[in-house]
């Protein structure tokens, strides 16, 4: 037979001892976690613009495109320790989660500047069909995942926004 426990548990005898109140902890690995993925895979964006070089239309194509495949990790992360913090009712941890979603969003649009105005250029640069093809499919996979990231990040920090305020 199932039983249901609406609520939070109270101590009770059963079979395999007593039920414990919960009060969040079970969230701490989880931000544990979430933190460490986010922080590593941010240091690994963070590297991506070091040493600058704007100006350079390799080097903000290149960034661009490096910033896109390292995002994967840092949303994730970003996204689990948001959880965590809403799971724990910990509002720093959904704070901090809402802040660096945001901060990643004003990031993106500094890549996507970067990366948009480069395009013509590189497109000159290639006569080799096959290379071109290869040069198209780039583009359009980072216009997909700038597209996906910045509507995902947005959302985000609007939700986290809404529920820190009590509007559910």
């Amino acid at each position: 037979m199932t039983k249901v426990i609406v609520g939070s548990a109270t101590e009770t005898k059963g079979s395999r001892g007593s039920v414990h109140r919960s009060i969040g902890l079970e969230w701490t690995p989880l931000a544990g976690m979430a933190a460490v993925f986010a922080l590593v895979s941010l240091f690994d964006i963070g590297l991506t613009f070091y040493p600058m070089n704007f100006g350079s239309a390799e080097w903000e194509f290149g960034t661009a495109t490096a910033v896109l495949n390292n995002l994967p990790l840092a949303v994730v992360g970003i996204g689990l320790l948001a959880v965590a913090g809403l799971g724990r009712r910990t509002d720093s941890l959904v704070q901090v989660g809402m802040a660096l979603a945001g901060i990643l969003v004003v990031v993106l649009l500094v890549v996507a500047v970067m990366f948009a105005r480069n395009i013509p250029e590189a497109l000159r640069s290639v006569e080799d069909p096959v290379v071109k093809q290869g040069l198209d499919e780039a583009i359009l996979r980072s216009g997909v995942q700038l597209a996906g990231y910045l509507a995902a990040l947005i959302w985000t920090v609007f939700a986290l926004r809404k529920t820190l305020r009590g509007d559910r």
